[in-house]
């Protein structure tokens, strides 16, 4: 059987030349970029949504809540963890668009922010963390999701008792109303002054709402699940901070002395003094619980966050590269150990005070903080430059970021001001040596400021200091410069969504696609092997484009088709690099003729005025254009390729139009249906006699009520090869055509005996307009035009295939997928129009009989690996110079990835590709069932 990575279709649904779409592939692909990094993407949407709710309610909330209020955040960063949702986060971000030696300084010193737990039981703690750790991401997300929802349900329960308390219905039945506003100082106690002191434990406690960023690189679907939870900070705001403060404020006046608790237990939050207040005895309890997973959940947070910044610095070259080892859980383990390691630094809160070192630490990491916010916006800033200097638009981006500049612009003013402010807080008032003469207690007072003074200064500059060192060396060590913006990297690593993925996105009103930029084909029909990347992408939609503009569908006034469509998504799909890719559109675009002026404007209504005039294509291509974006692709196709006047053409023409449709739909691209239809406008109608047009609901109902009053006894059922064989043995096609005619094709189009007789085979062939059926119809018609190939040019030892049998076989690739995205009654005309072309060209080709012994023996020239032997079927595909090799092996392995479930026509679907490989493009014109072929 065939082992592959399956893409999935993303539904490209407008022109536009200036957009571009990420591409679609399965849950290999999509994950290259955390996939290369060791790690693994199994963050789904309710643990990054939890993640970004549990980073910013935690002990600032719960513990100094009492002193500050929490209202602000960053936002811009979202929008390039959407679309580089890269290991480090905005750590990595620097060195792609600014500078490596800010990357490097970021990464090694701004962390996420570190909580330390009570002194008594640390190392328990750290144990537990590091079986957490090593579990995977996965039992990270899902701890925190609940651990999240505890302090949600919490904060709810404070504010609905807190009205209630407040009100006076519950507790000792006091109306509080604003008079906590009304006590001595209130509401800004202390003056502006107490308002700016107030904004290094803001800073820490809105912390952690930048944790998505990190988070994106393990997500499941950056695209969905980034802006998503970080688009709940606005929720958070509102609800969880503003509501608790304001609540809070409003019961508890600002010289309650236990405001000033520092103890970090239940009895210092300012919740257990609401809840002791509602008469609940057990709050100091229940609070101690609540602060504790608050804790443990901040250590959690911490440990995850630290070993991704360590592996980022490894895998950047920052580190030793055995850091960045990850094992098959995808957990770095040895950075995990160092985290370990370090994290026993918990302890020095058995010598100083586990008051003391969370007041010094909330100095310090909001400190922090305020660096890391400035530093993402700036890059924010920098990326939507580098953005627009590579030719992008807006438009392009995954998601984006509500209200830029302007909010960014204001929450850097902001931020500023917030820096500024907390430098001179930390200098003014020093404490003053009381002098030689002072008492005990003065001077016990003035150690104490003096202490709590050094704290404050050395958290609020130490950070700016260590981090101005840290990029200043680096750049001198490293003599690393500034990225220019037009060589700024902001592909290596972007999310590639899947199928799933797609479903779960909501688009921001139209969804306007860039015209050639191709998707990884459905995963119900398509392949997609490894060696798919953005750049090929990027590589095909540039060569279709060119193609597009320059080149006609015919390379020649013989009606010879242009196949550089089909060449370049063939072998995309299978894995061909950008370099391949541009090497056999090289190959082929030599041969190529203009594409010719447009020489009529057509509309609706007269459409139809020259079909069949090759020199039309332009105008046919310029209206069809306009069409399938205002259509779809399914309607346009409906309506047009299967028109009455038209679908003769569609299935002629060795089925080149129906091809070129197929590639179309299959990868998304509304320009290659657009092509498609143009070129069924322009091609012969010699298959006319042999399609069957959709049947109208009338004959539906007549056919019906005939069936039923016994008018007509319905014929019995046949398979394609019951056909195959009764044609064979049908007399009265032998003299239809003979092999010394040069158009064979020609000849048993012209043919009225042909004609019945075909139309006769496809009455016998009964296809229902239900879904399971057209689907049991599309893959034996499949597996039927793989035997006529395969299956029929191996005779006493030599070995052929026939060229247009082989078309039959391509394109019945695309008539399954056709069949499943057409209404009923037009796949059941797909159907049956192949298949009336298809047996139309089987005799032709002197009617061939199919030998699947010798198939199934046929041994090629390679030797296969028995574990995925379509790795080296496929590499040789994309090496070869014949297209329609390369066509012949995907339809192979996608049959195979389709229906293969038996050993034996698994096999029959190996030799086939094998064979067409093994001749190197060396097909029979003449037919391979004519006996004067094979002397």
């Amino acid at each position: 059987m065939l082992e592959y990575e399956e893409g999935d279709d993303v539904e490209m649904t407008k022109y536009d030349t200036n957009q571009m779409h990420d591409i679609e592939a399965d849950d290999s692909l999509p994950h290259m970029a955390a996939e290369q990094e060791g790690l693994k993407r199994d963050l789904r949407c309710r643990h990054m949504i939890m993640i970004a709710v549990s980073g910013t309610i935690g002990t600032g909330l719960f513990l100094t809540s009492g002193k500050t209020i929490a209202i602000a955040g960053p936002g811009g960063a979202r929008e390039i963890a959407t679309l580089l949702p890269l290991p480090g986060a905005f750590n990595a971000w620097g060195g792609r668009i600014f500078d490596e030696a800010l990357s490097f300084q970021m990464t090694f010193w701004l962390p996420e922010g570190s909580t330390f737990p009570p002194w008594v039981v640390p190392l328990i703690i750290i144990i537990v963390m590091v079986g957490i750790n090593l579990a995977g991401v996965r039992t990270y997300g899902e701890l925190e999701y609940w651990f999240s929802i505890l302090k949600v349900l919490t904060i709810v329960i404070f504010i609905l008792c807190s009205i209630l308390v407040d009100a006076g219905v519950i507790g000792q039945k006091i109306k509080y109303g604003m008079n906590a506003w009304h006590v001595e100082g209130a509401p800004f106690k202390g003056g502006i002054m107490g308002f700016i002191t107030t904004l290094v434990s803001v800073g820490y406690a809105y912390e952690g709402s930048e944790m998505t960023g990190v988070t994106a690189a393990e997500s499941r679907n950056p695209h969905k699940h980034v802006p998503r939870a970080v688009n709940t900070v606005l929720i958070r705001i509102a609800f969880f901070y503003i509501m608790s403060v304001f609540m809070l404020g409003s019961i508890i006046p600002n010289n309650d002395p236990r405001l000033d608790n520092l103890t970090g237990t239940g009895q210092s939050s300012p919740f257990t003094i609401v809840f002791a207040m509602a008469g609940m005895s057990f709050a100091a309890n229940y609070m101690n619980a609540v602060i504790f997973t608050s804790i443990f959940s901040a250590i959690n947070s911490d440990f995850y966050v630290a070993t991704r910044m360590l592996l980022s610095l490894s895998r950047n070259g920052w580190a030793h590269k055995q850091i960045g080892y990850t094992n098959s859980r995808g957990v770095p383990v040895v950075a995990l150990a160092i985290v370990t390691a370090f994290s026993c630094l918990s302890l020095i809160t058995i010598f100083v005070g586990s008051g003391v070192v969370f007041s010094w630490f909330v100095s310090l990491i909001g400190s922090i903080i305020f660096q890391s916010w400035i530093l993402i916006l700036f890059l924010h800033f920098r990326f939507r430059y580098c953005w627009a200097k590579l030719g992008r638009s807006v438009k392009d981006l995954p998601y984006i970021s509500w209200g830029y500049p302007y909010g960014s612009i204001l929450a850097t003013v902001i931020g500023v001001c917030c820096i500024v402010a907390t430098f001179y807080l930390s200098v003014i008032n020093p404490p003053k040596n009381p002098g030689p003469g002072a008492t005990d207690k003065e001077i016990s007072d003035y150690h104490t400021n003096r202490d709590a003074f050094a704290r404050n200064l050395l958290g609020t500059w130490f950070p700016w200091a260590l981090s101005a060192l840290l990029y200043s060396g680096y750049k001198i060590v490293r003599k690393t410069k500034l990225i220019k913006a037009e060589e700024a990297d902001l592909d290596t690593g972007r999310f590639i969504p899947t199928d799933s993925d797609k479903q779960e996105l909501v688009t921001r009103g139209p969804l306007w696609k860039k015209l050639f930029i191709p998707q990884i084909p459905s995963k119900n029909i398509s392949l997609a092997l490894p060696g798919i990347t953005n750049l090929a992408r990027e590589t095909v939609a540039e060569l279709l484009e060119e193609n597009h503009n320059k080149h006609h569908c015919y390379f020649n006034e013989r009606g010879f088709h242009n196949h550089l469509v089909h060449a370049v998504l063939a072998s995309y799909s299978l894995g061909a690099s950008p370099e391949r890719l541009r090497a056999i559109y090289q190959s082929h675009a030599m041969e190529q003729r203009p594409i010719g002026s447009i020489k009529k404007n057509f509309t609706p209504a007269d459409w139809k005025s020259e079909v069949g005039n090759q020199v039309f294509y332009a105008s046919y291509l310029e209206f069809f254009r306009q069409e399938v974006p205002k259509l779809g692709r399914v309607e346009a196709i409906v309506k047009y390729a299967f028109d009455t006047d038209v679908i003769g053409r569609t299935f002629s023409g060795a089925f080149h139009p129906l091809i070129h449709l197929g590639y179309g739909i299959d990868f998304g691209i509304d320009a290659i249906v657009a092509e498609g239809l143009a070129m069924s406008a322009v091609t012969s109608t010699m298959m006319s006699p042999f399609v069957v047009a959709p049947a109208t609901t009338v004959e539906k109902v007549t056919t019906k009520i005939a069936s039923q009053l016994s008018i007509s006894e319905p014929s019995s059922t046949k398979t394609v090869v019951d056909i195959l064989a009764a044609i064979r043995e049908d007399h009265e096609l032998d003299n239809v055509t003979s092999y010394p005619v040069a158009i064979k094709t020609m000849d048993v189009s012209k043919s009225k005996i042909a004609a019945s007789k075909v139309q006769e085979f496809l009455a016998e062939w009964k296809v229902e307009e239900t879904i399971q059926d057209i689907d049991l119809k599309a893959k034996e018609l499949h597996k039927t035009c793989l035997l006529a190939v395969g299956g029929t040019g191996l005779r006493n030892g030599k070995v052929k295939q026939d060229f247009f049998l082989m078309h039959a076989l391509t394109s019945a690739l695309f008539v399954h997928k056709l069949a499943h995205v057409l209404p009923p009654a037009y796949a059941v005309s797909c159907l049956k129009s192949h298949l009336g072309a298809s047996l139309a060209y089987f005799i032709s080709r002197g009617r061939p009989q199919i030998d699947v012994d010798a198939l199934l023996n046929y041994r090629g020239r390679q030797t296969l690996d028995p574990s995925n032997p379509w790795l080296s079927i496929v590499k040789r595909a994309i090496d070869i110079d014949e297209v329609h090799v390369t066509k012949v092996v995907r339809s192979c392995a996608l049959g195979d990835l389709l229906y293969g479930v038996e050993e034996s026509y698994s096999q029959l679907l190996l030799n086939t590709a094998q064979i067409s490989l093994d001749l190197e493009g060396d097909w029979e014109f003449e037919g391979v069932g004519w006996r004067q072929t094979w002397e």
